[in-house]
C-alpha cells in the first residue's frame, strides 16, 4: 500500500521526498504474517533456521547491539507502550528509554518525540525503535477524509463488501502512514546523518474479509499477509553503506530478516561480525527458502518453525495481477 507514484494513491507525501536521498527495496517478505512474531524479530535477530533458539533462548537484542556501538538506545510504542504484546518483557526494556506514546492521535504526532529525543542527546549516537500505531482493524475512520470510496458504513467486515473493506484501510493509512511521511521529511532534511528504515510486521489479505482472516492465518495463508514495504532514507553516505548495497542489489525475494544486519552495518560493526551473528549471506540470493513464519515460533509449543514458501514466479504473478496464486485451501482437520 505504500505507493511512491500516484498523487492519489495512500502515501502522496512520498513523492515529495529527493529520490536521491531514499531507496525503495520493493515487494519484501515480513519475518511472519502475525504482529508479535515479526516485532520480535526484529528486536532479537534470528537466523534462519534457528528461530525458536535466537528469539527466545538467546539474551541478545537490537538494544545490547546498539548500547555495544555507543548508541543510547529509545523506544516509542505508539500501540501499547510495549506492555501486553509483541512479548516485550521487563528485563529486556531495563536499559532502553521507553517513551510512552500510545496516547498519541496518528502517526503523525510520532514525530515531535522524535525531535525532542533528538534535541535531548544532541551530539549523542541514538537509536530510535518506533512502533507506529499503523492501520488496523477495524479500520475505523475517526474523523478523517475519505479519499476512497465506497469504504463501509460500520466497522463490521460481514456486513461489508471487499471493495469497502480495502477503501477503509486504504483511506485510514492515507491519513495515518501519510501523515507520518509528511512530517518526518523536514527533520529528515535537517537532520542529513539520520538514516530511518520503514518496513511493516504483516501485509494484509482482504480479497475475501467476510471468509478467512487478514493476516495471523494458520491454514489459508497467502502472500499478501507477508509482503510489507521496506524503504530506507539516508544521504549517500548511509544508501551507499556495502550492506544497504548489496542487500538492494540482493537477486532473491527480499526478506525484512536482513534489517539487523543492515541496522548493525550502519552502526559501525565490521562485516565478519554482523555475518557471525545474523549469518546473513544465507538471507541473500534465496528464490524461495526465505517465505515468511506463518505458525508460532514460540519453542513451547511447536518444535519446528513452519514457513510459507514463496517462488520467483508466484511473486511477480502477485505483482502483475495484484493478488497471489490461489493455492489449495488447507484441511479443515489440518494442525
Amino acid at each position: 500500500m505504500i505507493d511512491l507514484n500516484n498523487p492519489q494513491g495512500t502515501t502522496p507525501a512520498l513523492l515529495e521526498f529527493d529520490p536521491a536521498h531514499y531507496l525503495n527495496f520493493g515487494y519484501t517478505m515480513s519475518f511472519g504474517n502475525c504482529s508479535e512474531s515479526s516485532n520480535l524479530a526484529m528486536r532479537k535477530a534470528p537466523r534462519l533456521g534457528k528461530e525458536p533458539s535466537d528469539l527466545f533462548l538467546t539474551k541478545e537484542s537490537i538494544w545490547e547491539i546498539a548500547i555495544n556501538a555507543g548508541y543510547t538506545p529509545y523506544l516509542i510504542d505508539a500501540q501499547h507502550n510495549a506492555k501486553g504484546h509483541n512479548f516485550y518483557t521487563d528485563e529486556e526494556l531495563k536499559a532502553v528509554n521507553v517513551i510512552p506514546g500510545s496516547h498519541l492521535q496518528s502517526d503523525g504526532d510520532i514525530v515531535p518525540v522524535i525531535e525532542e529525543i533528538l534535541q535531548k542527546e544532541a551530539g549523542n549516537k541514538t537509536f530510535i525503535y518506533v512502533s507506529t500505531k499503523g492501520s488496523h482493524f477495524p479500520f475505523q475512520n475517526y474523523g478523517f477524509e475519505e479519499h476512497f470510496t465506497p469504504a463501509m458504513k460500520n466497522t463490521n467486515f460481514k456486513s461489508a463488501e471487499p471493495i469497502e473493506v480495502m477503501n477503509s484501510y486504504k483511506n485510514l493509512i492515507r491519513a495515518n502512514t501519510n501523515e507520518f511521511f509528511n512530517n518526518i521529511r523536514p527533520l529528515l532534511e535537517n537532520r542529513p546523518n539520520i538514516a530511518m528504515i520503514y518496513t511493516s510486521d504483516h501485509g494484509q489479505e482482504l480479497k475475501d474479509p467476510k471468509g478467512k482472516k487478514t493476516h495471523c492465518d494458520l491454514r489459508d495463508t497467502t502472500l499478501e499477509e507477508g509482503t510489507v514495504p521496506f524503504l530506507i532514507f539516508g544521504d549517500e553516505s548511509i544508501l551507499t553503506a556495502p550492506l544497504v548495497e548489496k542487500t538492494h542489489r540482493n537477486s532473491g525475494i527480499q526478506t525484512q530478516m536482513m534489517v539487523p544486519s543492515i541496522i548493525m552495518n550502519l552502526m559501525g560493526y565490521r562485516d565478519a561480525s554482523i555475518e557471525r551473528y545474523t549469518e546473513y549471506s544465507q538471507l541473500l540470493n534465496q528464490e524461495s527458502a526465505v517465505g515468511f513464519v506463518y505458525k508460532s515460533p514460540v519453542p513451547q509449543f511447536r518444535n519446528d518453525v513452519e514457513r510459507y514458501p514463496i517462488t520467483r514466479e508466484e511473486l511477480e504473478y502477485f505483482k502483475t495481477h495484484g493478488k497471489s496464486f490461489e493455492r489449495e485451501r488447507a484441511s479443515e482437520y489440518e494442525d
